[in-house]
């Protein structure tokens, strides 16, 4: 009880709180681009004129210019390390808390729409994050069912968990295998 308790609280908070940071970085380069164009939306100076490519901004020089608007690198093996870390502690317990498998998809449906979002709209193009990384995460996924299922047994036959107290401070079981019988 008193770990589960903080495993779900960390796993739950991580999926907001890892998330948040991307997000807040994303806004503040948003209001810096916004407040380089005063106010104004269009990325061109004069928006109607096709021929026209004078950016509308007040930074001169073209490296400066380039570092506001190309946006951070994604760093996908980061990403992809939390996001395995995080099944490998869900599979790990979850047979002692279900609840964990609640956490884990609030975790990785945050984690999608927040890396989508700021793929398209923030990061530039990753060259670094190709298929090699996936397929060989998926490799690892067979160690973590496996983990999964050594635990299971240890925590599902621990009789520890089954112990009451009774009024006058002794332990009792609350259901006693050996009587049923």
């Amino acid at each position: 009880m008193d770990f589960g308790n903080k495993i779900c609280i960390f796993i739950f908070m991580s999926s907001f709180l890892v998330n948040s940071k991307d997000i807040v970085r994303f806004v503040v380069t948003v209001f810096l681009r916004l407040i380089d164009r005063r106010g104004k939306l269009n990325l061109k100076l004069d928006p109607e004129d096709e021929d026209d490519d004078t950016p509308n901004t007040r930074i001169r020089v073209q490296s400066d210019l380039e570092k506001l608007y190309k946006g951070k690198i994604f760093k996908g093996e980061k990403a992809y390390s939390r996001m395995m870390s995080t099944m490998f502690v869900i599979q790990m317990y979850s047979s002692g808390m279900p609840i964990l498998y609640l956490n884990g998809f609030v975790f990785y449906i945050v984690t999608y729409w927040v890396n989508k979002f700021l793929l398209i709209y923030y990061y530039q193009k990753s060259r670094t994050l190709t298929r090699t990384i996936p397929l060989f995460t998926m490799e690892y996924l067979k160690y973590g069912l496996l983990l999964h299922m050594i635990m299971a047994v240890f925590m599902l036959t621990n009789r520890e968990p089954f112990l009451t107290k009774t009024k006058n401070g002794g332990v009792q079981p609350i259901f006693d295998a050996d009587e049923s019988h």
